[in-house]
């Protein structure tokens, strides 16, 4: 007994010796291990490519060879095969309520256009009135023979110049009304 442990002599030379032979075979495999090369075998793809080549082919090939039916056909469905009532709710709700829309403002347009027609057409009977009514007034300053005989008129018939000219702008309109 040494130092309080009991050691057998024996074993420990046995487990000494078992311990040696195992640092012995780690090291032999070590060695193994740094002497081995690692020789990779070249990868030759030629051969890979060329048969996804002829899988292509022969894909273009089949395709190319089967039958076009691509063929474009315009119709026009008045009555439905399937999803007639959808059909006719399209139809008949949005297609005609449209359909009034555009027909308002056609008419709506066209009342109108015929408003600045006549509108054109008084404006210038107007001016042509106005014309007249700025002659006979210049006649009157500048002439003094014409005074007196415009004065005559102007009694007989009095100071109706203005309504002379509502007449005319009324009669004017009627005869455009008539002539549409």
């Amino acid at each position: 007994m040494k130092n309080g442990c009991y050691l057998d002599t024996d074993v420990t030379q046995e487990l000494g010796t078992i311990i040696k032979a195992l640092v012995d075979t780690v090291d032999s495999f070590q060695k193994k291990l740094e002497q081995q090369k690692m020789i990779t075998p070249a990868a030759d793809t030629k051969v890979v490519k060329g048969i996804v080549a002829d899988g292509i082919l022969k894909i273009q090939q089949t395709v190319a060879s089967q039958p076009k039916t691509v063929t474009r056909n315009f119709w026009l469905l008045l009555f439905p095969e399937m999803y007639a009532e959808n059909y006719y709710r399209i139809v008949f709700g949005r297609l005609l309520g449209w359909m009034m829309i555009f027909l308002l403002a056609t008419y709506l347009f066209m009342l109108g256009k015929q408003g600045v027609e006549s509108w054109r057409y008084v404006k210038e009977k107007e001016i042509q009135a106005n014309h007249s009514f700025k002659a006979w007034r210049n006649l009157y300053q500048h002439d003094k023979q014409m005074r007196g005989r415009m004065d005559s008129i102007g009694t007989r018939v009095g100071d109706r110049i203005s309504v002379l000219r509502i007449l005319l702008i009324s009669l004017i309109s009627i005869e455009l009304s008539l002539t549409q």
